[in-house]
C-alpha cells in the first residue's frame, strides 16, 4: 500500500519534467507564479518533494528482507544471493530501457537496482543496526554541508522538474520574485530552458535527443554517487524498520501517534522555512543543505505513521485499500505514467501540450492520470495476480513462466505491498 501511494505521488513530482524543460528545479517561477501556482508549488515541495522517492526506497528495503526471507525457505545462501542479483540486474536493464527507449531521463529504477545490491550484504543485521547505519548518511550530509564554504553539497540531488514556457517573458523584463532578483544564474538557466523548449517541440529525433541530453546532464558522477548513497542508506533504514515491525503496521497505536507527532514536527520545522523563503532544492542555503535529508526522512516517517494510523479504523481502510492494487502493479504504473505523458500528452508527435500548462494545470493533470491508473490497477487485479511488467520481470528472474491469472482466495495486500 505504501508503495502504491508512493508511485502515484512520483508523477506529481515528475510531470513538470515531462510537460516542460528540466530547468525549473532552479527556476520554478518560469512555470507560472500566480498566487495559486505558488500555493500548489509550496504544498508539493513541503509534503511530496523527496518523500515520494523516500517512501519507495523504504519499501525497497523492506521488500529486500521479505524477498530474501522467502527465498531462503527454498534454497541455500548462495541460491538466495544469486536469485536476488539476477532479479535486480534485470530491474537495472528495465530502467535503462525506460531511459533510452522510452526517453524518461528521470528514471530511478536503474539507480535503485544498484542501490539494492549495495544494501544486500547488510540484510542480516538487526533492525536497530540497519536504521543506525542508514541514518549516518543523513548525518554525514549535514556535516558536509556545514563544513562546506558555500553551503552546497557536491552532487546535490534535486527533484526532476521543469517547464520554461514563460522563460521568454521573464528574460524580457518580467518582474521576478524578490528572492530571485539578484541570482546570477538566472540568465544562463533561462537560455538553456529556451533551447530545450525548442528541441522538445520540433521533430521526434530532436525531442529524443533532448531527452537523452537531459539524462547525461542529470546523471553526472556527483549525482550518481549521491543518488546511490541516498537510496542505499534509505533502503537500509526501510529494511531495519521492517524488522522492527514499523512499516507493516505491527506497532501500537500509541507508537504511531508519537511517531507522527515527532516526525511531522521535525520535518515541517525543517521544510516550511525554506519553502516560505522560496529557496529551491537545487540552490540551497547552508542550513537548507545541512538539514535536507533529515527533513526528508522525518516527513516520510510521518507519512508512514499516518497511513498506519488510518488503517486502524474502518474509514481509513476503506479509503486506502484501493492503493494496495497500485502497490502490486507499481512497476507497470510507473512505466505507464511515462507512456501517457511522454508518448501521448506532451511530445511533438502527440497532443503537443508541452509548455502549455502552469503548475496548477500540470499537477491537476498528474492527479487525473493517477486516478485513472489507480482504477485500472484495481480492475486489472480483479483478474490477475500482479501487474504485467511485474509478471514479466519475475518470470525472467525465476527462469520460468509464472502464473498470471488470479488464484482463488488470494490474500489481501499488506501495508508494504
Amino acid at each position: 500500500m505504501l508503495r502504491g501511494l508512493a508511485v502515484l505521488a512520483v508523477l506529481v513530482i515528475n510531470i513538470n519534467g515531462m510537460g516542460g524543460s528540466s530547468h525549473t528545479g532552479r527556476l520554478p517561477e518560469t512555470l507560472g507564479w500566480t498566487v495559486a501556482d505558488q500555493i500548489v508549488w509550496s504544498v508539493r515541495q513541503i509534503f511530496i518533494s523527496g518523500t515520494a522517492r523516500c517512501l519507495l526506497e523504504l519499501v525497497f528495503g523492506a521488500g529486500m528482507i521479505l524477498l530474501t526471507t522467502t527465498l531462503a525457505r527454498n534454497g541455500d545462501a548462495m541460491a538466495v544471493a544469486r536469485r536476488f542479483w539476477v532479479r535486480y540486474l534485470l530491474l537495472f536493464l528495465i530502467g535503462l530501457f525506460h531511459v533510452f527507449a522510452l526517453s524518461w531521463y528521470g528514471d530511478f529504477l536503474h539507480i535503485y537496482a544498484i542501490a539494492a545490491l549495495i544494501a544486500f550484504p547488510f540484510r542480516r543485521l538487526r533492525g536497530a543496526q540497519l536504521v543506525l547505519i542508514g541514518s549516518t548518511y543523513a548525518i554525514a550530509l549535514a556535516a558536509s554541508a556545514l563544513i562546506g564554504s558555500d553551503g552546497r553539497v557536491t552532487g546535490t540531488l534535486y527533484e526532476v522538474s521543469g517547464n520554461a514556457a514563460h522563460a521568454a517573458k521573464l528574460s524580457s523584463g518580467q518582474t521576478m520574485p524578490p528572492w530571485r532578483a539578484n541570482a546570477v544564474t538566472v540568465a544562463p538557466d533561462l537560455a538553456a530552458a529556451q533551447r530545450e523548449d525548442r528541441e522538445r517541440t520540433t521533430t521526434f529525433a530532436r525531442w529524443h535527443e533532448a531527452m537523452l541530453d537531459d539524462y547525461v546532464a542529470l546523471f553526472n558522477w556527483g549525482w550518481v554517487i549521491y543518488g546511490l548513497g541516498e537510496a542505499a542508506a534509505t533502503m537500509m533504514i526501510g529494511a531495519g524498520l521492517f524488522k522492527l515491525g514499523v512499516v507493516q503496521g505491527q506497532r501500537s497505536t500509541a507508537f504511531y501517534a508519537r511517531l507522527a507527532a515527532v516526525a511531522y514536527g521535525v520535518g515541517l520545522a525543517i521544510r516550511i522555512p525554506p519553502v516560505w523563503a522560496g529557496h529551491v532544492p537545487s540552490d540551497p542555503t547552508q542550513i537548507d543543505a545541512a538539514l535536507r535529508e533529515i527533513g526528508r526522512l522525518s516527513l516520510t516517517l510521518g507519512h508512514v505513521a499516518l497511513v498506519s494510523l488510518a488503517l486502524r479504523n474502518v474509514r481509513g481502510r476503506r479509503l486506502l485499500m484501493p492503493f494496495a492494487a497500485a502497490g502490486r502493479t507499481a512497476l507497470s504504473l510507473y512505466v505507464a505514467q511515462t507512456l501517457i505523458c511522454l508518448w501521448l500528452l506532451f511530445p511533438p508527435f502527440g497532443l503537443r501540450l508541452y509548455g502549455r500548462m502552469d503548475w496548477i494545470g500540470l499537477i491537476g493533470t498528474a492527479v487525473m492520470i493517477d486516478v485513472l491508473l489507480l482504477a485500472a490497477a484495481n480492475r486489472w487485479l480483479a483478474r490477475y495476480r500482479i501487474g504485467p511488467l511485474e509478471w514479466l520481470w519475475r518470470s525472467l528472474a525465476s527462469g520460468e513462466r509464472l502464473a498470471l491469472h488470479r488464484a482463488v482466495g488470494l490474500d489481501r495486500a499488506t501495508v508494504t505491498n
